[in-house]
């Protein structure tokens, strides 16, 4: 049975069809497809068979109605919610805590002594700036491109310096002006886009959104902080990059070359309380001293 990873990739996305949904009609888990894609392993007979077999078979109608929502059809059927459904939820001793130290954490933020100052890029609506916050530190401006998100960090944040929005489009002359204005910075924080990492998405090498990391290191290099911090889906450490490279690789050489050390660890948010299964990847570099 001679399919490849790179074969079934390039026809599953000629015919429309998402890693995951190509997932549901085979019976084949989905971090077992996206190995196999990424050429990181081999898949039995068995399993080739049904994929070469439901290929073969499947047409561009039944992509399109596999495409659809599952919930299309989904109508108000009168149920009447009960007031009091909350006490049927099953509430864990972790979320318990978790919520007791969110209130704690937030009614103490502002008498904290402040830790440093911090600088946002990919900020979003403000989650990463409102850990650091509860943590002590100063935060003090943020970057954000959707207009949506800025406009909700402005409301969570709304003394916070509003630093621009396509990171792309930045000169060195504005992050000179950030400088200057700001003074020394002790941390940046940040999350570059994900979805080109994500199993919800593509994972395609050529994804131009894999690279803004090197944008976010470009405002690293000029404001040289202590430390930088990055977070990113779990599965940004599997990922390769055109060159076959892995992303990661890349991300710890470029980081080294401006003298930072770097390490990294994976976490899941169920295991602090969230109830949620949330999987990332912290990256830390500190100034190499």
């Amino acid at each position: 049975m001679n399919l490849t990873g790179v074969a079934l990739r390039q026809k599953r996305e000629e015919i429309g069809l998402s890693q995951a949904r190509l997932s549901e009609l085979s019976n084949i888990p989905q971090h077992i497809l996206s190995s196999f894609e990424l050429e990181k392993s081999t898949i039995n007979q068995h399993s080739l068979s049904t994929l070469v077999n439901l290929l073969e078979e499947i047409s561009s109608a039944k992509i399109k109605v596999s495409r659809k929502k599952r919930y299309q059809t989904h109508s108000f059927n009168g149920f009447v919610r009960d007031a009091d459904r909350t006490e049927l939820a099953t509430i864990t001793p972790e979320n318990r805590n978790y919520v007791s130290l969110i209130n704690s954490l937030e009614r103490n933020r502002s008498t904290l002594p402040k830790s440093g100052k911090v600088i946002s890029l990919f900020s979003g609506c403000g989650g990463f700036s409102l850990g650091f916050s509860w943590a002590g530190f100063e935060v003090m401006g943020f970057l954000e491109l959707e207009e949506a998100y800025r406009a909700i960090y402005r409301e969570n944040f709304p003394t916070v310096y509003e630093l621009g929005d396509d990171i792309r489009k930045l000169e060195m002359e504005d992050i000179q002006v950030w400088k200057a204005g700001l003074g020394d910075v002790d941390v940046i924080i940040g999350g570059p886009p994900c979805q080109g990492f994500s199993l919800s998405g593509k994972r395609n090498a050529t994804d131009q959104r894999n690279s803004l990391f090197r944008h976010y290191l470009r405002v690293v290099r000029e404001l040289n902080p202590k430390v930088a911090i990055m977070e990113n889906v779990r599965l940004l450490t599997s990922m390769k990059g055109p060159d076959g490279k892995l992303v990661l690789d890349h991300i710890y050489e470029d980081f080294q070359e401006s003298g930072y050390q770097v390490k990294h660890f994976e976490i899941n948010a169920k295991d602090y309380g969230v109830p949620q299964h949330r999987e990332r990847v912290i990256l830390w570099q500190r100034e190499m001293t």
